[in-house]
């Protein structure tokens, strides 16, 4: 196959999946153009004495590997169209990063590529605090827990976290504060306000600057669908503020809903999408 990622690398202990979008396959000698998504999993990383060989999107790759169909392991939930609707039809599997050819040319969106970037900066500054342990999951009194966490918290990498500190948050209580949606948002545009106030810029200055840190926060957290639907709702807000006009909590949370599906036709079976929606009605 021939491709390039379409979105950052997820990484699960010692295993990563890769998401690409494929633009051709070879078979039996022959090579056809195609599009769509397939997801490959990495079983072992990178072998030990080998420089890690870094992947994030844009990047365009080669791989010979063998593609099949997802299969629905469980009656109760259709794990084929689970993937479907994300536009992942094949899946793959690689022992090492090794059998991965990357080449020097980048595709995607370049605004993208510099948002993932951006992504990827932060993620190695947490991770300067806290290397990675060899063993995984981490110990219990390993700071790297703490890094987990956080990531989770601000850049929404909530595929980091181990079984262990996912069932301590939910037994707790407190699990949706690893769920990146509308109070860290909040927390976000009122530390803004309070900077640009301190410089002494206007409202309504404070309203577009704030509006498109917001959108540039969504696309570091990978735009999902909690945190669109907060940043398109505050969006909405300054709008009509610019406008000289009352924003209206229902209409504007309508809107939002609309232009989420109008973007993301299949937001609509999204259970992210249905719980955040529903809890802010």
């Amino acid at each position: 196959i021939e491709g390039y990622l379409c979105k950052p690398p997820e990484t699960f202990g010692k295993r990563k999946m890769l998401y690409i979008e494929t633009t051709a396959i070879e078979t039996a000698g022959q090579r056809y153009e195609m599009t769509g998504r397939i997801r490959i999993a990495l079983m072992e990383g990178t072998p030990p004495g080998f420089p890690d060989k870094p992947l994030e999107y844009g990047d365009v790759i080669r791989a010979r590997l063998l593609l099949k169909t997802p299969q629905n392991r469980d009656e109760a939930f259709d794990y084929q169209a689970f993937l479907q609707r994300r536009g992942i039809y094949f899946l793959g599997a690689l022992q090492t990063d090794r059998n991965i050819l990357k080449l020097p040319e980048k595709r995607g969106n370049a605004l993208l590529r510099w948002l993932y970037g951006l992504q990827t900066m932060m993620r190695d500054v947490l991770d300067r605090h806290a290397p990675y342990e060899p063993v995984f999951p981490p110990p219990l009194d390993s700071p790297r827990r703490a890094v987990q966490v956080i990531q989770a918290m601000t850049l929404g990498t909530g595929y980091v976290l181990t079984d262990d500190i996912r069932q301590t948050f939910r037994n707790s209580g407190m699990y949706h504060i690893l769920v990146i949606s509308g109070i860290h948002i909040v927390i976000l545009a009122w530390g803004g306000h309070l900077l640009l106030t301190w410089a002494g810029r206007t409202f309504r200055f404070r309203g577009a600057i704030i509006s498109g840190l917001l959108l540039a926060y969504a696309g570091v957290t990978g735009f999902q669908y909690p945190v669109l639907r907060s940043v398109i709702s505050a969006i909405v807000f300054y709008t009509s503020i610019l406008c000289n006009r009352a924003a209206d909590s229902l209409y504007s949370l309508c809107f939002t809903i609309g232009l989420i599906v109008f973007i993301f036709p299949n937001a609509l079976f999204e259970v992210r999408l249905l719980l955040t929606v529903a809890a802010t009605a």
